[in-house]
């Protein structure tokens, strides 16, 4: 009987060890997923991203590429430089659909549709017209008859019209 009662209690002790463990390597493999996400794997839905330079912006997000994430915002497309968010708050829990385009393939759609941009830079400044060239590191711009280079490092968004 005391043996019994000791191979019980040996057993019991067995078990709350095992899961234990498995409790501890679960939250690892938790942490390590987590470790491994961008904080663009956790954008879905409705957002507000505050942009350097540009305030904050709302919209839904349609899709994320390594360099910049682009919205819906009051109907326009607005492509917004991944490393010029300050902070993202997120209505729901998901991830955007993720491309391998950047800034020129933004820039040269909204040349090929004859539109408009409105390109915020890091620095608050405002340009705003149609789309001459689209070069390796840059976009040319006319804005009141002059011709505008912007360099990708300078764009904190850009919208299109």
């Amino acid at each position: 009987m005391r043996w019994d009662r000791l191979f019980g209690d040996v057993e019991e002790s067995a078990a709350d060890v095992m899961a234990d463990e498995r409790d501890t390597l679960a939250e690892e493999l938790g942490a390590e997923a987590w470790a491994e996400m961008s904080w663009t794997d956790l954008l879905a839905g409705d957002v507000v991203l505050t942009v350097q330079g540009g305030g904050e912006v709302r919209g839904a997000v349609l899709w994320s590429a390594p360099d910049l994430v682009v919205l819906s915002a009051d109907g326009r497309e607005v492509a917004i430089a991944r490393d010029a968010v300050m902070t993202a708050v997120v209505s729901q829990r998901g991830a955007a659909t993720v491309r391998r385009v950047g800034w020129p393939a933004v820039f040269r759609a909204a040349q090929e549709d004859a539109e408009d941009v409105q390109v915020v830079r890091r620095d608050g400044g405002l340009v705003s017209g149609p789309v001459v060239a689209v070069v390796a590191d840059a976009v040319v711009l006319a804005e009141g008859g002059r011709r505008k280079i912007i360099p990708w490092t300078a764009l904190a968004s850009v919208r299109r019209h």
